[in-house]
């Protein structure tokens, strides 16, 4: 299952760091879970991917999208919030934000 698998990644990259997919190949992976309705999988990719990457906006924007689709708002929002303190700019997250405040 997929918390298997991403227990082993996370314990290969422990032993020798070079084996980090990139921020893109585990976005583009979670995204392809999301669309085989594979929501679990896809939350544990995107939470790791959040790991992996902590100071990138584009993680936490697609962990929050994540908790959006699962109905559970709560994290959505702070997942969002957080992907706008680490970007500004981020529009997308901060447009997600703004619909889920006035829902």
């Amino acid at each position: 299952n997929a918390s298997e698998i991403l227990a082993g990644y996370a314990e290969q990259r422990k032993l020798d760091t070079t084996k980090l997919l990139s921020q893109s190949q585990m976005n583009t992976l979670g995204q392809r879970l999301l669309d085989l309705k594979m929501l679990d999988a896809a939350l544990i990719v995107f939470q790791q991917n959040t790991v992996d990457f902590p100071y990138s906006s584009n993680t936490w924007s697609s962990f929050a999208e994540t908790y959006m689709i699962t109905g559970n708002k709560e994290l959505a929002i702070k997942n969002y919030e957080k992907a706008i303190e680490l970007n500004p700019a981020n529009t997308k997250a901060a447009d997600q934000l703004k619909r889920l405040r006035e829902h």
